[in-house]
């Protein structure tokens, strides 16, 4: 409660008066529903186990950006708010995103029937169809190997994947070379939803 408390303050957020309620549900992160005098708040605290991988912290304003360019699009997206120009505040050495509060069902308690299952059709149809830029995506995952500094340290250390790995570099160049070629081709980002609440 204090956590959050300051939070709220540093930030500008209003005055919580209600002690926030875990919202159960979510996978890797912790989240909050906050109330303070006129507004309700889901409050995300990010795992610090997965904000020390160093792609993380871009994998989540890409994310963002993602949800955002979705919204403007039409279709019902709920991106984090902009605080102080960054989808992630920090809050006594933990990280933080902040969303307006939107009521809705926990699917465990729904009844799963057609009707439903096309509604999610059409939406991730819509999701899908949108022209995401690609660039981003693909200058992260085309980052390429530095095969022979590991093969000059695996003869360093007379180790024996060594032998193995220095006669097949031009392959693993070769390989490497024709993924990013593909990368660089592609069209469409993939989209992967894995924030569960």
């Amino acid at each position: 409660m204090e956590k959050i408390t300051g939070l709220f303050t540093q930030y500008n957020l209003g005055t919580v008066n209600v002690l926030p309620e875990e919202v159960k549900g979510g996978l890797l992160h912790l989240m909050y529903k906050v109330k303070t005098e006129n507004q309700i708040y889901a409050i995300k605290a990010l795992n610090p186990i997965i904000m020390k991988r160093e792609a993380a912290y871009g994998h989540f304003i890409l994310s963002e950006e993602m949800s955002r360019y979705a919204l403007k699009q039409g279709i019902n997206a709920v991106p984090a708010l902009m605080i102080d120009d960054d989808v992630i505040i920090k809050y006594e050495n933990q990280m933080y995103q902040v969303f307006p509060w939107v009521d809705g069902m926990n699917g465990k308690e729904m009844m799963i029937d057609t009707v439903m299952c096309r509604s999610i059709s059409r939406v991730l149809s819509c999701i899908h169809d949108l022209d995401f830029k690609s660039d981003t995506v693909v200058e992260d995952q085309a980052q390429l190997v530095d095969w022979q500094t590991y093969c000059t340290l695996g003869l360093k250390q007379d180790s024996t994947w060594y032998s193995l790995l220095s006669s097949n570099i031009s392959k693993l160049k070769e390989i490497e070379s024709k993924m990013t070629k593909s990368l660089l081709n592609l069209t469409k980002t993939t989209i992967s939803q894995s924030n569960v609440f």
